[in-house]
């Protein structure tokens, strides 16, 4: 490619999806691994593809990415999760872009398919899911959100035509594990955009009834069958977890008792006392 190209992996015991990761984007100039301290084989799959390693400990995704960006050596980035795979397609159609050198430095959206428990998902919540993930480091800022942290374009972004594959939840009892880490993480977001927040009893029964119908009726995710209701069920589930936490968090403050963790630090401390 004329123009270089750096890829960009977040690792924390990664190992069950990594090696397919690495093989998806071993054609590109650079791989930095940026891993918080694994205790699996996540470091030595990622030496066998001569990748650059850092680690540091569990941080916010803004940390990560600020101790990352130094240490990578081109401009351009690929962005991808440890959990992805680039398809043969977009990674010939990436490598035209850069080889003719007629690239936006606006950076490019990349559309991503979820496969969930041997399905591949077309409907519900994760269709059409557009992430922003090749990018020039000089034409983008970092966002500080709590959880889903991205890098934001300073001008207009293009979208390609081909797919990252993502394969998410290993299994039920994973995706209950991320259910309960992400919801705790929302109340900070939540209570970041409202301080003054409060939490009816009718919250708890019909935003997660709400959210349901929505992934399952109105984004069609019943076409995916009974993967599909089982996302639905369990989107509206992270709902309702969510409300149920802020109602404990804003109960706890009020009456001067243990206030449950909120953000990534407190559930990092959490892991380490237990």
């Amino acid at each position: 490619m004329d123009t270089p190209l750096s890829t960009l992996i977040l690792t924390y015991n990664s190992s069950h999806t990594l090696d397919k990761c690495l093989k998806s984007v071993s054609w590109t100039d650079e791989i930095v691994i940026i891993d918080s301290y694994s205790t699996d084989s996540t470091l030595e799959i990622a030496r066998k593809y001569n990748c650059k390693i850092y680690q540091i400990e569990r941080k916010r995704w803004p940390e990560l990415i600020s101790f990352a960006l130094p240490k990578i050596s081109n401009d351009w980035i690929l962005f991808i999760d440890s959990d992805e795979e680039l398809s043969k397609e977009l990674q010939e159609e990436i490598k035209e872009i850069f080889k003719t050198g007629n690239i936006n430095n606006g950076g490019y959206e990349i559309e991503r398919q979820v496969y969930f428990i041997g399905k591949w998902i077309n409907y519900g919540e994760w269709n059409r899911d557009f992430q922003y993930r090749l990018l020039n480091k000089n034409y983008v800022e970092i966002s500080n959100l709590e959880i889903h942290g991205t890098f934001l374009p300073k001008s207009n972004t293009t979208k390609l035509k081909n797919k990252i594959y993502h394969y998410t939840y290993r299994n039920i009892f994973d995706f209950v594990e991320r259910i309960n880490w992400y919801s705790t993480l929302d109340i900070t977001v939540k209570l970041e955009k409202n301080p003054d927040k409060k939490v009816k009893w009718y919250n708890l029964i019909f935003n997660p009834l709400c959210d349901f119908l929505k992934v399952y009726i109105s984004k069609k995710g019943f076409k995916d069958g009974i993967h599909g209701f089982i996302l639905a069920v369990f989107s509206s589930m992270h709902k309702f977890c969510t409300y149920a936490k802020l109602w404990e968090y804003i109960y706890c403050k009020k009456n001067n008792l243990e206030l449950p963790p909120k953000n990534y630090k407190d559930l990092v401390n959490l892991i380490r006392k237990n």
